[in-house]
């Protein structure tokens, strides 16, 4: 099977700045990415992932272009043979960011970040059919992370 590639974007009312912060560390991405990031920020690192839905998962950093481009491969521990490669990039426009996430469903990924299967691996149905858009987790993503950046209200004391 050829790699599947698939890309997402969404505009964010929230400064460059503000949107990097909340890729450059585990506790900007816990929350948003994933319920809980173990993970630290820079080309080579390895960590994990627990998903809202409580799958678990392996990450491995490949690229990080600060404030503007971060890349790393992942894969479910209960899944290791449907490993993708995710690029995050942000653009700045004034006070709004556009975040755009392209996800690459590929066999031959795992060999390349030193995981389990490797050439001989393969896709499952359903992590081509969830990339492919037929169950998107990127728009939940997207919406936490836009929920994550909402500033803070102030409340009037009496």
């Amino acid at each position: 099977m050829e790699p599947v590639t698939v890309t997402r974007s969404v505009r964010l009312d929230a400064d460059a700045r503000r949107v990097w912060d909340a890729l450059a560390d585990d506790d900007g991405l816990s929350g948003w990415l994933a319920d809980r990031v173990e993970l630290d920020i820079q080309p080579g690192a390895a960590g994990r992932l627990l998903d809202h839905d409580g799958a678990a998962r392996r990450v491995v950093v490949t690229e990080v272009a600060e404030g503007t481009r971060l890349g790393f491969a992942w894969w479910s521990d209960d899944a290791p043979d449907a490993a993708s490669s995710v690029v995050i990039t942000i653009a700045g426009e004034g006070d709004t960011t556009t975040v755009t996430v392209t996800e690459t469903v590929d066999r031959s990924l795992l060999a390349a970040v030193g995981g389990a299967g490797g050439s001989g691996a393969h896709l499952t149905e359903a992590a081509v059919a969830d990339l492919l858009g037929l169950g998107d987790a990127w728009a939940e993503r997207f919406g936490r992370l836009a929920g994550a950046l909402r500033p803070a209200h102030v409340l009037a004391g009496a």
